[in-house]
């Protein structure tokens, strides 16, 4: 018994793949408000942290969501016992909390996460499906389905998050790649004014 209480808290392989996200990324995040609304973009800052010796992930947003300051927080579990992916969310534009849990595939490199949320408007419960997808060592993508009446999905938010540090990298490399294409302009135009002044300079002696 103790045995399976002991393993039940230790860290395991998932918990080290979820410590590899740890760190800030930023956040494109692209919503609809209802099926045919018009998109809805804004940008966001989101910190990952292990917590609990390791066992949770906990991740702070901000940024803005309708024209107003947002903040937003999960925390994110793997039930070593259940085989299983938990996920807490709340934030300041309700008074919820939503509880989502789904399953790892490995093949795909995703959780695909289920639950209920309360609509704010009509106050009633409705189910809700979220894919969390590792894309690459620095992306990851998450997108939200609301369960429409009669089981029709409604892709409500895309969220694509990527490492702030290799986001300046990707910035950098660009930045360079701009400057030297700049520099190689710059030296060929200097070559031809180079050339053609000294066309000029040395056919006008010769013709003396």
């Amino acid at each position: 018994m103790m045995k399976n209480w002991q393993g039940y808290m230790t860290p395991g392989d998932v918990h080290k793949m979820m410590a590899s996200w740890d760190g800030a990324r930023t956040g494109d995040v692209t919503m609809w408000m209802y099926p045919g609304a018009p998109e809805q973009k804004s940008t966001s800052t989101a910190v990952n942290k292990m917590i609990m010796n390791g066992l949770y992930q906990q991740t702070t947003h901000t940024g803005n969501m309708m024209g107003m300051p947002f903040n937003g927080q999960s925390t994110v579990a793997y039930d070593i016992h259940k085989k299983k992916f938990m996920s807490t969310w709340i934030d300041n534009m309700g008074s919820g909390i939503m509880l989502l849990k789904g399953p790892w595939d490995e093949a795909t490199k995703s959780i695909t996460l289920k639950g209920k949320i309360t609509d704010p408007v009509t106050k009633e419960n409705c189910d809700v499906k979220e894919t969390f997808t590792i894309i690459d060592n620095n992306t990851q993508g998450m997108k939200m389905f609301i369960i429409m009446p009669g089981g029709k999905k409604f892709n409500s938010m895309n969220y694509l998050l990527i490492d702030i540090f290799s986001f300046f990298q990707l910035c950098n490399k660009a930045f360079y790649l701009f400057l030297s294409c700049i520099i190689r302009c710059l030296c060929q135009c200097f070559l031809r004014i180079f050339q053609c002044t000294f066309k000029i300079a040395f056919g006008g002696i010769a013709t003396h």
